[in-house]
């Protein structure tokens, strides 16, 4: 199993919209992602609640890296990452086997 761990940077203003709007786009685009995309076994994606960097964070679950691979080439989300390249100042992203 593969986990994917995304934490996101949010601009404070873009597309027109305030943070919090764009924050709560952004869940629901990347929760869509386990109904389009059959190889995502579990996703979650909350806001920090605590401060700091970091805005939000999406951790997705995969059985393997074959099938990351196909979740990070599947169209559905390679429109997501446009949308997150216009919102977001800054992104890290973890991946690891457990």
């Amino acid at each position: 199993m593969i986990s994917h761990v995304v934490c996101f940077k949010m601009k404070p203003f873009a597309q027109g919209r305030q943070k919090r709007d764009n924050l709560i786009t952004l869940k629901e685009k990347l929760e869509n992602l386990k109904v389009v995309i059959p190889q995502v076994k579990a996703l979650q994606v909350g806001f920090n609640e605590r401060g700091g960097e970091y805005d939000a964070v999406a951790v997705m679950i995969f059985d393997c890296k074959a099938d990351l691979d196909a979740y990070d080439n599947n169209p559905d989300h390679i429109a997501i990452k446009k949308y997150i390249g216009e919102v977001c100042f800054n992104m890290e992203i973890i991946d690891y086997s457990f």
